[in-house]
């Protein structure tokens, strides 16, 4: 996979850079569909890339924090059971 590339704000690597796909990944999945299949590998990892990336973007971009979060606060103490 080679090196990975990171964010420079936050110096983590990408996630489209760690979970990179491999043509062996594509032809063993190739061998498990039945029927004809009429696409290269490259012209798949083309459409997976470009759909992988679409969708984290989707995730980081269109969740709010006030759709996964409560407005109220719970808190704990030591003795809370």
């Amino acid at each position: 996979m080679g090196e990975n590339k990171k964010d420079t704000q936050t110096d983590i690597p990408r996630p489209l850079d760690i979970l990179d796909i491999a043509d062996e990944d594509i032809y063993d999945a190739m061998k498990h569909i039945t029927g004809y299949l009429d696409i290269t590998p490259g012209d798949f990892k083309e459409v997976y890339t470009l759909a992988f990336r679409r969708a984290v973007e989707r995730l980081t971009h269109d969740v709010k924090g006030k759709d996964v979060m409560i407005r109220e606060v719970i808190t704990v103490e030591k003795m809370t059971p």
